[in-house]
C-alpha cells in the first residue's frame, strides 16, 4: 500500500505505530515512504516461504516480497540491487511463462507458475453474499465491470489507438509493393476488443452487431466474456499484481540500464517467444534496446497497472519533451500540468481531519 500511496500522492502521512483516534503521524515525503518500503520488505524477506498450498494461497511468498523490493529499488533506480533480486527470483526455479497467455487474466489456471503475486477472488454466491461492492457482502472483483465496453459495464475506462496499432509486430519487414500484412501479435485481441478483430465475439456478439463505433476499442483483458453475457460485481477473475512476464522484463531493463543491452535481449525474447513471436537478434545500442523495453512492456502489461509507473520511472513526467512525448500517443496529456499532475491531490477529508498535513503543490 505504501508503495502505491508514494508514487500516486508523494508525500502521505507514515504511520510506524498501532494507531488511534488521536494519532496524528508526520507526513514522509516520496523518499521516506520508499524508503520505510524497502525496510519492511528487508524485514520479511528472511521468514517468508518460497510458496504456500491450499487456502493458504495468495499469501505472500519469499518470491513476492523480492519482486516488489526489486520494483521499489528500479523506481529509485538503483539497478544493481534491482537486478540482484531479479537474479534470485529467476534461479530459484519457482516461475516460469505459461504456455497460454490467456491463462493470466481468466478464472482457470490460477495460481499458476507465472503468478508472482495474486490477489485471490471468489464469485461464489455463498462468499459474496449481495454481489455488490460494498465492504460487507462480496469477495468478488469489481473491475470488470468497470472496464470492458458499453451495454454490458460501465465503460469507464478505454485503451488508446497506439496501442491497438503497436501490436502488429514491427520486426517483420515489408518489401516494397509487397501485400504481405504484418504478422499481428496474439496478446492483441486477449488484451483488447476491436472491429479490426472479425472472428472476435463481444460478450456473445460481433464488434458490428453490438452497433459500437468501429474506430473505438475496449478493454479485454480481465473481462468475464467468455462465460457471462454481461458483468456484474462479483468476478471470480483473480488479479495478478506481478507477474513473472514482468520480472523478466524489469530484469532485461535493469541490465541495459547497467550497460549490458545484449543481457536483456534473452530476456524480452523469453516473453516474446511464449506468444509465438520471433526472437529480436541482432546489436542494441543502450537507447535502441531502451526504446524496445518500453515497447515490449507496453505489448506484454497492458491494462495491468504497470504502465503509471513505469512512466514515473522513465523520467517522462519529468519535462514537457517527456509530456510531448506521451501526448503523441494520448491526447489527454495535454492536461498534464508540471509540477502538479504528476501527483494526485491529497484529500481534503484527510486534510480536515489534521491541518498539518500539507497538501501536494498546485491542487
Amino acid at each position: 500500500m505504501y508503495f502505491d500511496l508514494a508514487y500516486l500522492f508523494g508525500n502521505v502521512p507514515l504511520i510506524l505505530t498501532e494507531s488511534t483516534a488521536s494519532t496524528r503521524p508526520m507526513q514522509a515525503t516520496q523518499d521516506q515512504t520508499s524508503a520505510q518500503v524497502v525496510a519492511d520488505l528487508l524485514a520479511a524477506i528472511p521468514d517468508l516461504p518460497l510458496s504456500y498450498s491450499g487456502a493458504d494461497k495468495g499469501r505472500v511468498t519469499k518470491g513476492a516480497a523480492q519482486a516488489l523490493l526489486a520494483k521499489t529499488y528500479m523506481m529509485q533506480h538503483k539497478y544493481t540491487e534491482a537486478s540482484a533480486l531479479f537474479t534470485q527470483i529467476i534461479a530459484s526455479n519457482q516461475y516460469s511463462l505459461v504456455p497460454s497467455y490467456l491463462d493470466n487474466f481468466t478464472d482457470t489456471n490460477e495460481n499458476n507458475s507465472e503468478s508472482v503475486f495474486e490477489v485471490q477472488y471468489s464469485a461464489a454466491v455463498a462468499e459474496v453474499g449481495q454481489g455488490q461492492d460494498n465492504s460487507a457482502s462480496s469477495e468478488g472483483y469489481d473491475r470488470p465491470n468497470f472496464f470492458g465496453p458499453p451495454g454490458v459495464t460501465y465503460a469507464d475506462v478505454q485503451p488508446r489507438q497506439w496501442l491497438l496499432t503497436a501490436y502488429k509486430d514491427s520486426t517483420t519487414a515489408l518489401a516494397p509493393g509487397s501485400t504481405t500484412k504484418h504478422m499481428i501479435d496474439p496478446r492483441r485481441d486477449i488484451s483488447l476488443f476491436s472491429a479490426i478483430s472479425t472472428d472476435q465475439n463481444v460478450y456473445g456478439m460481433t464488434f458490428t452487431a453490438r452497433g459500437y463505433n468501429p474506430s473505438q476499442i475496449y478493454w479485454r483483458k480481465y473481462q468475464n466474456d467468455r462465460t457471462r453475457a454481461n458483468e456484474v460485481f462479483n468476478s471470480g477473475i483473480n488479479y495478478r499484481i506481478i507477474r513473472y512476464a514482468d520480472v523478466l522484463l524489469m530484469q532485461a531493463e535493469a541490465q541495459n540500464e547497467l550497460g549490458n543491452p545484449s543481457a536483456a535481449l534473452p530476456l524480452i525474447n523469453q516473453v516474446r517467444n511464449r506468444v509465438g513471436l520471433a526472437s529480436l537478434t541482432g546489436t542494441f545500442t543502450q537507447a535502441e534496446m531502451r526504446a524496445q523495453i518500453r515497447t515490449e512492456r507496453a505489448l506484454e502489461l497492458c491494462g495491468e497497472g504497470t504502465r503509471w509507473y513505469d512512466i514515473v520511472r522513465w523520467g517522462l513526467l519529468n519535462d514537457q519533451a517527456g509530456i510531448n512525448d506521451l501526448k503523441s500517443r494520448d491526447d489527454d496529456f495535454g492536461n498534464f500540468q508540471l509540477g502538479k499532475s504528476a501527483l494526485l491531490p491529497i484529500p481534503q477529508n484527510d486534510i480536515d481531519i489534521d491541518p498539518n498535513i500539507k497538501q501536494n503543490p498546485g491542487w
